[in-house]
C-alpha cells in the first residue's frame, strides 16, 4: 500500500500565546461565543457553545478553552511562525498540508467523517500525527472538527496540548453529556481529552456511551479524528474499527517492524485507506524543494 505521507522527525518551533489564525465566529451547527474585548478571561475557562438544536431551537453547554502558550512545540500546525521558522520548517507544514488534502479527498471520495489514527506498536508518532491532522483539518473551509483521544490506557494527547492530569475532570465517556467535557482549541477544533487511565478501556469502547458519542458528533461535524491504542498491543482499538469509518497506519521509519505494519493492515482490513511513513530523516524531493523555495 502506498504511503500517503512522509514527516521528518519532530520539529521544534516557538510557541506563541496568539499562534492560532482567526476563522468565522459562526459555525452551523456549532457557534462559539466570545467576549472579543477580553480574551485572557477565557484562558483555560470556560466559553459558550451554541448548540443548534433544530426546529426545537439551541441549547448552551460550557466549553472550556486551552491556554494555547502551553501548547508543545511538535504541534507545529498550530503555530503562528515568524517568517524565518516558516522558510526553516516550510517542508514539513507541507507534508502535513499535503496528507490534509489527501484526507479530505478520501472523505468525499468514500463519504467518510470519521477516521481512526493508529499504529502497530508504541512510540510511532500517532498521537503527534493525529494532533497536527486535527490543525490542519480545521483551517481548511473552517470545516468542523473532533479530535478524541481514545487510547484509554496511554492517554498523552492532553500534555502535547498543554493541559495536566489534573484539569481533565470526568471522563468524557461517563458524562451525562459528553459536549460537556468539550475543550476549544480553535473556533471550528474541539477535542474529548483523556486524563485518566480506564479501568476497562475494552469494555468503554464497547459501550452504548462510545455508539452514541460517535453517532452525534458524525452528524456535527465534518471530521472526527480518533488517536487510538496500538493494534497490537491492546484489543481496544479492534473494538473501535466496526464504529470508524477509515484507518490510517502511522509507521515510523527504521524502527516498526515490516511484519508488525503488515500484520496491523490485516487488522484493519478494508478501512485501511493508508499508512503514514514518520520520522524519515531524509525525504525524496527534499532538495529539490529547498532549493526551489530558495529556504
Amino acid at each position: 500500500m502506498e504511503p500517503l505521507f512522509h514527516t521528518t522527525a519532530k520539529p521544534h518551533v516557538l510557541t506563541d500565546t496568539d499562534s492560532f489564525t482567526a476563522l468565522s465566529d459562526v459555525l452551523a451547527p456549532w457557534t462559539e461565543i466570545e467576549d472579543s474585548s477580553d480574551k485572557s478571561a477565557h484562558v483555560n475557562g470556560a466559553k459558550e457553545l451554541r448548540f443548534q438544536n433544530g426546529s426545537d431551537g439551541s441549547r448552551h453547554i460550557s466549553l472550556r478553552k486551552l491556554d494555547n502558550s502551553k501548547i508543545r512545540n511538535e504541534v507545529v500546525m498550530a503555530q503562528r511562525l515568524s517568517h524565518e521558522e516558516e522558510k526553516s520548517f516550510h517542508f514539513i507544514l507541507q507534508r502535513y498540508h499535503l496528507l490534509c488534502n489527501r484526507l479530505v479527498e478520501a472523505a468525499r471520495n468514500l463519504n467518510s467523517k470519521i477516521f481512526l489514527i493508529t499504529s502497530a506498536l508504541a512510540e510511532e508518532g500517532k498521537t503527534l500525527t493525529c494532533a497536527n491532522l486535527a490543525f490542519a483539518l480545521s483551517g481548511i473551509e473552517s470545516a468542523r472538527t473532533l479530535l478524541i483521544d481514545l487510547d484509554l490506557r496511554r492517554y498523552s494527547l492532553h500534555s502535547l496540548l498543554g493541559l495536566s492530569s489534573a484539569e481533565g475532570g470526568e471522563s468524557f465517556l461517563k458524562a451525562a453529556d459528553w459536549h460537556n467535557s468539550l475543550w476549544s482549541l480553535r473556533p471550528n477544533l474541539h477535542a474529548l481529552l483523556a486524563t485518566e487511565a480506564a479501568d476497562q478501556p475494552e469494555e468503554l469502547l464497547h459501550s452504548n456511551a462510545m455508539h452514541n458519542l460517535l453517532a452525534a458528533a458524525r452528524e456535527e461535524y465534518d471530521y472526527v479524528l480518533i488517536d487510538s491504542a496500538p493494534l497490537l498491543l491492546a484489543a481496544d482499538t479492534h473494538a473501535l474499527l466496526p464504529q470508524i469509518d477509515q484507518a490510517l497506519l502511522v509507521v515510523r521509519a527504521d524502527v516498526t517492524p515490516i511484519a508488525c505494519s503488515q500484520d496491523a493492515l490485516k487488522i484493519m482490513g478494508e478501512k485501511a485507506i493508508g499508512c503514514i511513513l514518520n520520522d524519515v530523516k531524509r525525504l525524496k524531493y527534499e532538495s529539490y524543494y529547498h532549493g526551489y523555495y530558495g529556504t
